[in-house]
């Protein structure tokens, strides 16, 4: 089963708290481009610009949003 998520477009910084992989260093900071929520509208994941250059979407327990 496939869920439905919702896509809503922000603009805001966060760091990166999670391990370190390829993608993505932890304490780095990245932009974020996309909030998803879940068909119950829970915040879910999130869209940022990772090491590649391109946005991938990653789970929100992974990083902090900066103010």
């Amino acid at each position: 089963m496939i869920e439905h998520m919702t896509r809503k477009t922000v603009n805001y910084d966060v760091i990166y708290i999670g391990e370190t992989y390829d993608d993505a260093e932890h304490g780095k900071t990245y932009k974020c481009i996309a909030e998803w929520y879940d068909s119950e509208g829970k915040f879910d994941s999130i869209s940022m610009i990772d090491e590649t250059g391109e946005d991938y979407i990653y789970d929100v327990s992974d990083f902090k949003k900066l103010q």
